[in-house]
């Protein structure tokens, strides 16, 4: 987890949701005037990521969600990396990790 203003947290799940959206699928969204980020507690004109499962609906900035990320790519006991493109995705498909159905080779000794 990452910590904001006023005890605001952003986990890693949301941030690798944010991630996706934001960085590399150009999906951020556009926010009103009024409407501040969660973690830093200014408006910027930025593209931002809304959470649909936390209490409130909170918005984070794309400056917050690069700077969380690296955050958190820097601390080796969090052991995260930001997401990358997959070959095949395409922007804004939930795309689940490809599975490896091929046998698995023993090692004999």
């Amino acid at each position: 987890m990452v910590e904001g203003h006023r005890g605001s947290l952003i986990c890693i799940e949301c941030l690798t949701k944010a991630c996706r959206a934001v960085l590399l699928d150009g999906a951020g969204i556009a926010v009103p005037p009024y409407a501040s980020c969660a973690l830093c507690l200014r408006h910027i004109s930025a593209p931002h990521w809304q959470s649909h499962g936390a209490e409130g609906n909170p918005i984070v900035c794309q400056e917050c969600i690069e700077r969380s990320a690296g955050m958190l790519e820097r601390d080796p006991s969090a052991k995260w990396s930001r997401p990358k493109h997959m070959p095949g995705h395409v922007p804004g498909e939930v795309q689940d990790p490809v599975a490896d159905d091929s046998p698995q080779q023993e090692s004999g000794a």
